[in-house]
């Protein structure tokens, strides 16, 4: 019984693990005053961590909290940045919700 319950252990493990990694999510901003367009990804990771990389940069870095939302704020070649990451619940399902924004506009809105 023991050396059947070990490979069901180790499988539900490596499963619970590639469920709580998210595939990254992109998007593209245009600043103003003729500046280069921004390549945009967000990354969640295990622990409810997020990432986001502008132009192979990394721009943000922030985790979800338990309630409520998080801001975290920054700046990337001179501009204002910032993310908001909230957490709730639909239907026994925790839903992450990441919205970034860029000199106050909203750039983006990522969901995992």
């Amino acid at each position: 019984m023991r050396h059947v319950l070990a490979p069901v252990a180790l499988a539900l493990f490596f499963a619970l693990s590639l469920a709580s990694c998210a595939a990254p999510r992109y998007t593209t901003y245009k600043p103003p005053g003729g500046a280069p367009e921004w390549k945009v990804k967000a990354e969640k990771e295990f622990g409810g961590k997020v990432t986001i990389m502008i132009n192979d940069t990394q721009a943000l870095k922030g985790q979800y909290t338990i309630g409520g939302e998080q801001e975290v704020k920054g700046k990337y070649e001179g501009r204002d940045i910032s993310m908001i990451l909230k957490r709730s619940h639909e239907d026994r399902v925790t839903v992450y919700e990441c919205l970034l924004y860029a000199e106050g506009n909203q750039i983006g809105f990522f969901r995992w």
